[in-house]
């Protein structure tokens, strides 16, 4: 049986052992070599659409397939390739229906597992580990240190959210008078007046600049 723990249970495991059946999992990565609709179905079908769907790319100019032109490839695959004595034929060559214990061992013995990762490191690349840890303890890996600007910056108050209370706004009142004042700049557009305090005769005097 297929490995996949969702074709595996307690309960599957007490049946077959009531019926006098012995279960075994079938090799990872070999379900499409030794169970029947893999064989005679579902692998040609998959190679037939990869064909379609690639003369169909080459015959037209663009390089992508609408959802449609998909339903039509597999739909026309589907009736042309499939047919009842392939579904039959793929229980027959697998062994199962007759069963064929010779005919079971020449399709496992078609399967070639894939080649296990060596777990053994070559000696030069165990040197080049050495060299490099050796040259990250050599370095100062420290973050460094961000330079400050000696300008101070301007004290700024946040007012959002704060609740104006009679005190802070007296804070408020007193940031406000300590900023400089600017100074107005020459326009070159002549004498202008400016207002002046009244005086006793309650008369305004026009100040020449």
């Amino acid at each position: 049986m297929d490995g996949c723990s969702s074709h595996f249970s307690e309960f599957i495991y007490a049946e077959a052992k009531a019926l006098n059946i012995l279960l075994q999992f079938l090799p990872a990565n070999a379900s499409h070599m030794l169970q029947p609709l893999d064989v005679t179905v579902f692998r040609p079908f998959k190679q037939a659409i990869r064909h379609a769907v690639a003369d169909s790319i080459w015959n037209d100019v663009p390089t992508n397939i609408n959802k449609q032109l998909v339903v039509a490839i597999t739909c026309d695959v589907w009736a042309n390739l499939t047919s009842t004595a392939a579904i039959q034929n793929g229980f027959v060559c697998t062994g199962l229906c007759p069963l064929s214990l010779d005919k079971m061992m020449y399709r496992l013995s078609l399967f070639k597992p894939s080649a296990l990762p060596s777990n053994e490191l070559d000696d030069s690349w165990v040197q080049v580990i050495d060299m490099v840890r050796g040259e990250v303890r050599d370095k100062d890996l420290r973050k460094p240190q961000v330079k400050t600007s000696k300008k101070s910056s301007k004290k700024t108050l946040k007012v959002g959210g704060m609740f104006i209370t009679s005190a802070y706004n007296e804070l408020l009142q007193a940031q406000a008078a300590a900023k400089p004042k600017r100074k107005k700049k020459k326009t070159g557009q002549g004498e202008v007046a400016l207002p002046v305090a009244p005086s006793d005769s309650n008369v305004v005097v026009g100040c020449v600049v």
